[in-house]
């Protein structure tokens, strides 16, 4: 469980830069005048990636003996319905080998594979050379197979402990080819909670709306999460929000980020439990405005010590890292509270 924890807030400003944009944003965060929760929920990214190699159960394992409040992890779903995880759609060779050892030369799409054909490519290290290992020089490697969500919940339980779940489903809009149909992974990925009975300690993200609009209506227990980003591109086109383009972004489920005077205005009127915004995107009006309407604020993916320090200062309710080492360390949560 997560404890209480005291926090002095000191009178401080922290500038954040938006990335990939021609127009320099600069979202300002003060911390004098927000609501500080009494703790922060310390979310592993994919596992904590900066540490251990990304979706997979040694990274799991790993920050559990840690002392993580939430195992973060992105879902696909295979040819024969299994919802397994990764990031990506298609298994890339800078993180996938095949059975003889070697890193993937061609990506291969994972809603091509069945459960048992995934099983025989290996993750665990990251290929030599590569942007991804000079960006994760500390990552310790290993060797084994993608995991099912099925496994991840089966690991947990024999872990014992009340870790909770923040499971991305990754569909696209923009490219439905890429996956199964959105409709089909949600309800498949919801299926696999339900089945073991995770539904109290499950939260469901997507950035595409749709997946959670289908939660909302069908399965109205379980909590949703909506990622949302400004000025990242995919591909050639902005997403999700979209903002300044014509018309709704076809990420959001019909709304259009233009019709409201900031993002957390936009997710409360969709209907969302929890606001979780790119943190270099995320300013202290925004923050107030969130609390203001309720909603619980999850940023995203925060790795240095000073930023982590700020916005717990500033209120937000919980940081999705890839160092949740380094951020229990400044946030005070440890093992020893769990």
């Amino acid at each position: 469980m997560i404890q209480p924890r005291f926090l002095f807030i000191p009178a401080a400003l922290l500038f954040f830069y938006s990335c990939n944009s021609s127009k320099t944003e600069i979202p300002q965060i003060s911390t004098e005048l927000s609501s500080v929760p009494l703790s922060l929920d310390v979310q592993a990214h994919r596992g904590g990636r900066g540490r251990r190699p990304e979706n997979t159960l040694t990274a799991f394992a790993w920050s559990q003996e840690l002392g993580v409040d939430t195992w973060e992890m992105d879902v696909a779903l295979t040819s024969d319905g299994i919802p397994v995880l990764s990031h990506d759609p298609f298994l890339k060779g800078s993180l996938v080998r095949d059975e003889n050892g070697d890193f993937l030369e061609n990506d291969i799409r994972i809603a091509d594979l069945t459960l048992d054909e995934l099983k025989h490519f290996q993750v665990g290290e990251i290929q030599p050379g590569t942007r991804y290992k000079e960006r994760f020089p500390d990552q310790h490697s290993s060797s084994e197979s993608i995991p099912s969500l099925d496994e991840v919940f089966q690991l947990a339980e024999e872990s014992g402990g009340t870790v909770r779940f923040n499971i991305e489903i990754k569909t696209y809009p923009s490219h439905p080819e890429w996956t199964a149909g959105w409709e089909t992974v949600t309800d498949t990925v919801i299926s696999v909670i339900k089945e073991h009975e995770m539904e109290n300690r499950t939260t469901v993200q997507s950035f595409d709306w749709r997946t959670l609009t289908r939660i909302k209506e069908l399965y109205p227990e379980m909590k949703i999460s909506c990622l949302t980003v400004k000025n990242f591109k995919h591909g050639d086109a902005f997403y999700n929000l979209q903002i300044g383009q014509i018309g709704p972004s076809p990420w959001l489920a019909g709304f259009d980020a233009d019709d409201y005077g900031s993002v957390a205005e936009l997710v409360s009127a969709f209907g969302a439990d929890v606001y979780s915004p790119y943190y270099k995107e995320l300013s202290s009006s925004e923050i107030k405005v969130a609390q203001s309407l309720g909603l619980e604020i999850v940023t995203w993916t925060v790795n240095e010590k000073n930023k982590m320090k700020l916005l717990i200062d500033a209120g937000v309710n919980g940081i999705i890292s890839d160092y949740p080492d380094i951020l229990i360390e400044v946030s005070g949560n440890n093992a020893s509270n769990r």
